[in-house]
């Protein structure tokens, strides 16, 4: 990751050399890499127009970037992604209209959102094909008949891959509600950038994958995916 920022830091410069504000807000340097990264501009190339379109929107703020882009980004973009809203969307609207949202409100409705991202986000198809794999050669070893060892090779991967994806997918959404939480609900941009968002956003863009499309199709389907962030955080943060 420190490279992918390093990167962007290099195309930020040579995009708008005669902007002198840096870039404040902790979490947009490393959400923005990214993008950039998930949409596979290669360094030295540019980012095209998107990257002075961001950079100048916040040379307007002094390099800072107020909270509620954040929250219009989240509910204009981000989370109509994820298929599971739970309310989250209405109150990032309820906070870009200046509305005071509590912690408790936050992780209600963040929590059962993100199990759901997580969950679709988990990479369900290779760890059954790991389990799958490891499975059949014990029942080899230990002399099944062939019908019996797929069977048996199948039954134990949906089961231990379905198992972990769950408990990864409650593990993580337990953790990063409560971290989103306390952010948003102090409007706190340091506390935002550590809870890691570009981890969000890649996870948030593995949701929408389908594990059965094929390869080429499903990296087609990312860089689309990672445009619509990209385009979407540009606005918001021009409109703040």
């Amino acid at each position: 990751m420190d490279s992918v920022v390093g990167h962007f830091r290099a195309e930020l410069e040579a995009a708008a050399p005669d902007l002198i504000h840096p870039v404040r807000p902790a979490w947009l340097v490393p959400v923005a890499a990214v993008l950039v990264d998930g949409l596979g501009l290669a360094v030295g190339t540019g980012a095209g127009d998107w990257l002075p379109r961001v950079y100048r929107a916040v040379e307007r703020f002094g390099g800072r970037v107020p909270f509620t882009a954040v929250h219009d980004w989240y509910a204009n973009t981000v989370v109509p992604m994820w298929g599971a809203d739970s309310g989250v969307g209405a109150l990032h609207r309820r906070a870009m209209s200046g509305a005071v949202v509590g912690e408790d409100a936050w992780v209600a409705a963040l929590e059962p959102a993100l199990r759901v991202v997580y969950h679709r986000a988990y990479p369900t198809g290779r760890a059954y094909a790991t389990a799958s794999a490891d499975a059949l050669g014990y029942a080899w070893a230990n002399g099944f008949g062939e019908a019996e060892a797929v069977e048996y090779a199948d039954f134990y991967a949906r089961l231990t891959s379905g198992a972990n994806a769950r408990a990864t997918a409650d593990a993580q959404a337990i953790a990063v509600a409560q971290a989103l939480a306390s952010a948003y609900a102090r409007a706190d941009e340091e506390a935002f950038a550590a809870t890691y968002p570009f981890a969000t956003i890649r996870a948030s863009v593995e949701s929408t994958v389908d594990s059965t499309v094929e390869s080429g199709d499903a990296a087609g389907h990312r860089r689309a995916a990672y445009g619509r962030l990209a385009d979407g955080l540009a606005d918001s943060v021009g409109r703040a």
